[in-house]
């Protein structure tokens, strides 16, 4: 079984509607649902949006947290109620297609395999354009890939093996908005990775105020730095320290970008015109 997990935080009910009915149209029919609801008290629709789930009749459990905790908080509450040996993630603004819980668990032949990811079409909601995002389908032993770049994506896009997660920890508050990338590293480390090289989801962009501020992405990125800097190759600590230093000159902290910059500087020095462009 697989048990499908939607956090929710002050989303309008129709959103949410539309995220459970992509989950009740799966051609795999093995599945809970648990919804945890992590809006705070005082959000208006959360008695609508409470109603609109108990409307569903069937495999959903509803969960509310009495005050807002957090989606790695949320996803970890999920996973505590799970019944499944599989976990899946969906965001509460995002929809399956509806083969994609089927092809992504026929991937499981190898107890080796920990996760399995799938590619997406990105739908901007503001102005109805949805396209088909083209991505390397990375697999098998991927941690140093992993290092580089969070080339999985959205938990919208994962079905991982629940004993496994066991194994390497849930979701880590602190690494907030990399927590999903903090946690495939983590997987990538132990277990090998597969992919489904087809777009079997819909990741919406609302461009509402879920959207990760500058000064969250530092944190996060600061986070995945700080952790995982001793597996680091001279190239990836490069990458990173110039991400960061790119995203505070944008924040305007001025003299923390001046000071991953130089740190960068030394680590690929023929890089040095690169350096310059992307500081300026």
């Amino acid at each position: 079984m697989i048990t499908v997990i939607i956090t929710t935080y002050k989303r309008e009910p129709f959103m949410l509607k539309r995220a459970i009915e992509s989950v009740i149209a799966q051609t795999y029919s093995n599945w809970e649902l648990i919804i945890v609801d992590d809006s705070p008290e005082d959000y208006e629709f959360r008695d609508k949006v409470r109603d609109m789930v108990m409307s569903f009749k069937g495999r959903i459990k509803y969960v509310r947290h009495e005050k807002n905790s957090g989606v790695s908080v949320a996803r970890n509450t999920g996973i505590k109620f799970a019944q499944g040996e599989y976990l899946a993630f969906l965001d509460d603004d995002d929809e399956w297609l509806p083969e994609k819980l089927e092809r992504q668990i026929e991937k499981f032949n190898n107890p080796e395999i920990g996760l399995v990811y799938c590619r997406n079409y990105y739908v901007d909601d503001a102005t109805g354009k949805t396209h088909e995002v083209k991505k390397v389908c990375h697999e098998g032993k991927v941690f140093d890939a992993l290092l580089r770049e969070n080339f999985i994506g959205s938990p919208s896009f994962v079905i991982l093996r629940k004993e496994y997660l066991r194994n390497v920890g849930g979701f880590v508050k602190d690494a907030s908005p990399c927590e999903d990338w903090d946690m495939w590293i983590r997987f990538a480390e132990h277990y090998r990775i597969s992919c489904v090289d087809a777009p079997l989801v819909k990741y919406h962009d609302n461009h509402g105020e879920h959207h990760d501020t500058i000064l969250r992405r530092i944190k996060g990125q600061e986070y995945i730095y700080e952790k995982y800097a001793e597996y680091f190759n001279h190239y990836v600590k490069c990458k990173r320290l110039s991400a960061l230093s790119v995203l505070n000159r944008k924040a305007g902290n001025y003299r923390k970008a001046l000071i991953y910059w130089l740190k960068s500087l030394p680590l690929q020095p023929f890089r040095l015109w690169t350096h310059i462009k992307e500081f300026l």
